[in-house]
């Protein structure tokens, strides 16, 4: 069975959104690639719930990826990816 194809005009939120408890401060690389293989995956949506300097750090680098440190952004995710990173 193949999976159908990805439509450009889509609206990220209907790609799904990807949810990640990760990133240790001494590796925050597991997260930044973990989340960017989501969104070239097809993700519309990557939402990363971490330690507030790993966040910033994160969102420096791929502008594209949220941080969220609020308690709700769990609910909201279709996929939740725990452990890149985590030490």
């Amino acid at each position: 069975r193949r999976l159908a194809g990805l439509r450009p005009a889509r609206h990220k939120g209907e790609r799904g959104h990807v949810g990640f408890v990760a990133g240790g401060r001494s590796t925050p690389g597991a997260l930044v690639l973990a989340a960017t293989s989501a969104l070239r995956g097809g993700a519309g949506v990557a939402t990363v719930r971490t330690e507030p300097e790993v966040g910033r750090l994160l969102v420096g680098l791929r502008p594209e990826v949220m941080f969220d440190e609020g308690p709700d952004v769990l609910p909201r995710c279709d996929a939740l990816v725990i452990g890149p990173g985590l030490t």
